[in-house]
């Protein structure tokens, strides 16, 4: 598969069956996801900065060969079960990647992309590129740290309008410890812009994993 790389799930093969069912043969990863270890109260602010740390990997490696995940949210960050710095982190859920070039689709797929997750330009249906990627990365570990969304839990709409007009939220009003240097990385990363936010998604996990390294207690 071209996505070969360590924070990846493997695809090993993929076809249809006789009667017409397609179907995909993944790697299996023993462990948990990024989503079910939070609601379960074993996300600190370290585990969650080594998860994005270790996903960032992978989305750059994907964005150098023109794919686009279309849905980074915890629930699709594999945990192994290997604790501490050792664990292993991979991003599944290809399937709804596709390259970067078949943005002519417009809104027909967008929405295959969890709402709270995703960037103004994908609910918009406008050209999409890794930054898209980026910007829900930023809205999953807005997530991991707080428990909770980015942009509110209201509903569809209200949540749409929240992606494209209300200003990128603050980690402080919700974490006690969070820095301004901090509340700046998440504004970054959420920027209503693209060519605002992060050059890659490992310039984002190095300075969001300072930022907490320098304030989490």
């Amino acid at each position: 598969s071209m996505l070969d790389h360590p924070n990846i799930v493997s695809i090993y093969s993929r076809g249809e069956t006789d009667d017409g069912q397609l179907w995909i043969a993944l790697q299996y990863v023993e462990g948990t996801d990024a989503e079910a270890a939070l609601k379960a109260g074993e996300m600190t602010a370290h585990r969650a900065v080594h998860i994005v740390t270790e996903v960032a990997k992978a989305l750059d490696f994907a964005h150098q060969r023109g794919v686009v995940h279309h849905d980074v949210k915890p629930a699709n960050l594999l945990l192994s079960d290997d604790a501490g710095d050792e664990e292993r982190v991979l991003l599944s859920d290809f399937g709804v990647a596709r390259p970067i070039d078949d943005s002519g689709r417009g809104m027909d797929g967008a929405f295959t992309a969890t709402l709270a997750y995703s960037a103004p330009e994908v609910i918009t249906g406008e050209h999409i590129d890794g930054r898209a990627d980026l910007y829900s990365l930023g809205c999953t570990l807005f997530r991991l740290l707080t428990g909770r969304q980015p942009f509110g839990d209201t509903d569809d709409a209200g949540t749409i309008r929240a992606h494209l007009e209300q200003p990128q939220p603050n980690l402080s009003d919700h974490l006690s410890w969070a820095t301004a240097q901090l509340d700046a990385v998440i504004a970054k990363a959420l920027a209503k812009d693209p060519a605002k936010r992060f050059g890659s998604a490992r310039e984002f996990a190095a300075a969001a994993a300072e930022a907490v390294r320098a304030a989490a207690p």
